[in-house]
């Protein structure tokens, strides 16, 4: 989370639903899936990190200065956390808004180093 957020909480909710499980801690904000419902959140910050019992993922996408429009309300990073029994969370990074034409791409990138271990013990992968 960038230590001067757009969003008054460090994140949007896109749903009026209670999410006991977002926590903004310090300069981040920390998950944990919800089982009995599913929740969306964006984010203007700078990294997505997943920290899994045996894995761990950064997301590091291309950024753009701070005057650049996104969607959903300004988000750059969005995190959907699904509920049992289908267990998975997304992470997302959403690139500027522009008007394009057919056939045009809009270039991008991402660094996203991942590691699995056990314990203190990781490797990359």
């Amino acid at each position: 989370m960038k230590k001067r957020s757009i969003f008054p909480d460090g994140n949007y909710k896109f749903s009026g639903e209670p999410w006991p499980q977002l926590q903004s801690r310090n300069d981040r904000i920390e998950i944990t899936r919800d089982p009995k419902t599913a929740h969306k959140m964006g984010s203007d910050g700078r990294f997505l990190a997943w920290i899994g019992t045996n894995e761990i993922c950064v997301i590091s996408p291309q950024w753009y200065p701070d005057n650049i429009e996104h969607p959903d309300r300004g988000a750059n990073a969005e995190v959907y956390t699904n509920p049992d029994p289908k267990k998975y969370v997304e992470l997302e990074t959403l690139g500027p808004l522009s008007l394009m034409q057919p056939g045009i791409g809009w270039p991008t990138s991402s660094t996203t180093p991942c590691t699995r271990g056990r314990g203190k013990v990781w490797r990359r992968i």
